[in-house]
């Protein structure tokens, strides 16, 4: 009779009466472990209210007590379990506004993001969290200010400005940012164009070319030019253009051969030249103009990666991305050139000893542009990532902390979790 009572008190949600009814209960019958479980689900159940009543007026921590205390009556009861975990979120969440309000970014991160491991549905520990982030890199950004690295704090601030969008206070800084990013990129420009200005030559090259420059060829069957002659130049005869002697000087200075500018196989034209009768001019060459050689589909993904995150005004990234392109070109370059050689030596039109050792020079080139793309593209992640930016095929990294000031809202309650009925 007195169990039967205890359970209707119980359901009623009055676990204090039903747990006195319930001990009446056991008294007369010590072996009934029927009553003794309802007796500990009772007293569990009222000590999670007292709980609940600590948890409404704000006391977060005097509540969590409560409930691992009822916890341990009742390891089962999952109403007790649920408001467990909300318990500790609710204390999470408030020390790690007290972190930011002290300064401890890092700190503050770290709580208020396990409490909403604990709680995900807890709208103000989401707000907590959004304002903690926002805060730290805000002050991530002055301290990237202070080192003059005014993109990166751009970045930092315009990432605060969405946790704080009426802070007026961050759109000075944004404003005074991009200012002196302005000047500073206006400097560099002008101490470059100073540097190549005394980088140029005082005296003129000397006119003409020699050695190889004038056509002869030292791939592979000549390793060093010849010794210059530093003999007194003598008077050079006077070659009159269309002669046979012309065309094969012009011939030579442009890397043709004789049978190309004269149109006969290894040898001048008859009847011609020699007596000073003028040759028949050569056919002209029609001119080729430049072909733009156009990026590979990597470098122009990374290129569009680069403009959507606005880093072009990023002086370090803006250098890194103009040679990593450049790279790029020369590359594709390169590889036109080894196609070409290597039909050569298929068609064994020319000797295979300097195409052996031409395309031993390109393939070397080609090796050492990729390094340096390579490189270029790593210092381009390695600097995006260190700004909080994503790369592609990568999970955007948490955004890094650093010491600050100011407070971060305090707050709100969570709501209270209702007894068992």
């Amino acid at each position: 009779m007195l169990n039967v009572e205890g359970l209707a008190l119980f359901r009623s949600n009055n676990p204090v009466a039903a747990a006195r009814k319930f001990r009446q209960a056991l008294a007369h019958c010590p072996t009934c472990e029927t009553i003794r479980a309802n007796l500990v689900r009772a007293e569990a159940i009222a000590i999670n209210n007292e709980g609940a009543a600590l948890f409404s007026r704000g006391n977060y921590k005097g509540a969590l007590a409560k409930y691992r205390q009822a916890l341990r009556l009742c390891p089962n009861c999952s109403v007790v379990r649920t408001n467990v975990a909300r318990g500790e979120a609710a204390v999470l969440n408030e020390e790690g506004t007290a972190l930011a309000d002290a300064g401890d970014w890092a700190g503050a991160l770290a709580k208020t993001r396990r409490a909403l491991k604990l709680y995900p549905t807890a709208e103000v520990i989401r707000s907590n969290l959004a304002k903690v982030e926002g805060g730290a890199a805000y002050h991530e950004g002055l301290a990237l200010a202070e080192r003059g690295d005014y993109a990166g704090a751009i970045v930092k601030f315009k990432r605060a400005q969405k946790a704080f969008p009426d802070s007026k206070g961050i759109r000075e800084d944004i404003a005074g940012a991009e200012q002196k990013l302005k000047a500073q990129q206006q400097a560099e420009a002008e101490r470059r164009a100073r540097a190549q200005q005394q980088a140029k030559p005082t005296t003129p090259p000397a006119s003409g070319t020699t050695g190889a420059a004038a056509g002869t060829a030292f791939f592979g069957t000549q390793g060093t030019p010849p010794k210059p002659n530093l003999k007194p130049v003598e008077p050079t005869q006077t070659v009159t253009p269309g002669t046979a002697i012309g065309q094969l000087q012009s011939a030579a200075a442009s890397g043709q051969s004789a049978a190309a500018a004269t149109g006969e196989p290894a040898q001048v034209q008859a009847g011609c030249g020699f007596d000073n009768k003028p040759c028949a001019p050569p056919a002209a060459m029609p001119a080729v103009p430049p072909v733009a050689i156009p990026l590979t589909p990597a470098a122009s993904a990374l290129a569009d990666h680069v403009a959507k995150n606005e880093l072009a005004m990023d002086e370090k990234i803006g250098g890194w991305l103009n040679w990593y392109l450049s790279l790029d070109r020369q590359l594709t370059e390169k590889r036109i050139q080894l196609a070409a050689i290597e039909k050569e030596i298929a068609t064994g039109k020319r000797d295979r000893q300097i195409l052996d050792a031409e395309k031993g020079t390109i393939t070397n080139s080609i090796k050492d542009f990729e390094a340096n793309q390579s490189r270029a593209k790593g210092w381009i992640k390695d600097r995006m990532i260190n700004m909080g930016l994503s790369w592609p095929g990568e999970a955007t990294p948490s955004p890094p902390t650093a010491p600050t000031s100011g407070t971060v809202g305090g707050p709100s309650p969570v709501e209270a979790p209702g007894a068992q009925r």
